[in-house]
């Protein structure tokens, strides 16, 4: 074999394995969560807290559905569902096996609420509103609203059909669409999340 089709013998070797190796740690997969809660006081700093998003989750097993599920009311209040109302910022740590959670591995800002509503996350959202009928649309009137048996392992993101898969920590900082002070939040969740491949 000559020195320039050993390279390319290299070269094929080292790409096919690369790719395996990602397909191994990335792909088509389920969220399943955790944990889902309001942000504890010592894990954010929030100026003038407010909770205009109030989530009380009970995880618990189901055995006619053979899977985890969580009944969760989410109390509304202040309009925090009105259009051009709010934003949406994810703060989002990874977990590693060796040196623990790596905080803000992804810091992305996702813009409008109710466009994230509407178009990020519509697919978890119409999944959920067959379940326990929330709505699908902005504006979304205050209130509470109650979830029984929902299934935690929740489909894709319609913009993000692959992601490395993993545990993460996200914090959901929800904030005011128009305002001087960007620390100002409206309220602060927490989830925790497995992301695992889909099969």
């Amino acid at each position: 074999m000559t020195g320039g089709n050993l390279l390319c013998f290299v070269l094929v070797i080292t790409n096919v394995c690369y790719r395996a190796a990602l397909a191994a740690f990335a792909g088509p997969y389920w969220l399943r969560i955790r944990q889902f809660q309001n942000c504890p006081k010592q894990e954010v700093a929030m100026e003038k807290p407010r909770c205009d998003m109030h989530p009380s989750s009970v995880f618990r097993y189901n055995h006619t559905i053979k899977s985890p599920v969580i009944d969760l009311n989410m109390t509304l209040s202040n309009r925090v569902f009105d259009r051009g109302a709010s934003t949406m910022t994810l703060d989002v740590s990874r977990w590693d096996t060796v040196s623990g959670w790596r905080t803000h591995f992804l810091v992305m800002s996702l813009g409008e609420l109710c466009f994230i509503y509407e178009d990020v996350v519509a697919d978890i959202v119409k999944y959920l509103a067959e379940i326990a009928g929330i709505p699908t649309k902005c504006p979304i009137a205050d209130g509470t609203y109650r979830g029984v048996n929902c299934v935690v392992q929740l489909p894709p993101l319609r913009h993000f059909p692959s992601l490395p898969y993993g545990r993460y920590k996200v914090y959901i900082l929800v904030g005011y669409f128009k305002s001087s002070n960007p620390k100002e939040l409206r309220s602060c969740l927490k989830a925790i999340a497995d992301v695992v491949p889909r099969t």
